[in-house]
């Protein structure tokens, strides 16, 4: 599954790179969403699993992910800025595909298989119970993502809002241009003042 993650993923970005119209870009995207989606259960039961300190081992790919998430915008606007947006997927794309090949040729495939679990959970729930708290996630999920969204919204209307009640920057420059042209024509007719 990881190696389907890698190399799909890496496909679609290279996809969205190569996008001839809108559509094929929004196709492309909603793939490496797909792909993207595999990391967090496989990624994660192979990191428990193999883990010794599990909080230490989760805590450090926390980190890491983080700082992943940390240097993408910076790193995706300079491949933009330096090339072109397209460089923004490409380059990334083929580091997924060539990570994805990697991991083939150096990870031994998994022959075993988990056994059951001899244990029983450490807290047990009622279908109900287990059902009410999948809701209450569900609704900090939406009111979180509503939230983010009106702040956002709000934050752009104020800066536009903003810019045009209070057009100084404008009214300043105007100014400064027209004490050049003064000291210019001063300058030039040997006026004073």
């Amino acid at each position: 599954m990881m190696v389907t993650f890698y190399l799909g993923s890496g496909l679609s970005l290279v996809g969205a790179a190569l996008a001839p119209s809108l559509y094929a870009l929004a196709v492309a995207l909603f793939a490496l969403g797909i792909f993207g989606a595999i990391y967090h259960p496989v990624g994660t039961a192979m990191l428990l699993e193999n883990a010794t300190q599990r909080g230490r081992t989760v805590a450090f790919n926390a980190v890491c992910g983080n700082i992943g998430v940390a240097l993408a915008a910076g790193v995706t606007a300079t491949l933009t800025a330096v090339w072109s947006w397209r460089c923004g997927f490409l380059l990334p794309g083929l580091v997924c595909i060539a990570t994805g090949a990697s991991y083939v040729c150096f990870v031994p495939p998994e022959t075993r298989r988990a056994a059951p679990r001899d244990a029983p959970a450490d807290v047990v729930l009622s279908t109900p119970a287990a059902a009410t708290i999948f809701a209450l996630f569900m609704v900090i999920a939406l009111a979180a993502g509503l939230v983010i969204n009106t702040i956002t919204g709000v934050a752009e209307d104020r800066r536009r809002t903003h810019r045009q009640q209070h057009p100084a920057d404008r009214s300043w420059r105007a100014v400064h241009r027209a004490r050049a042209v003064r000291r210019v024509w001063s300058d030039r007719c040997g006026l004073v003042g």
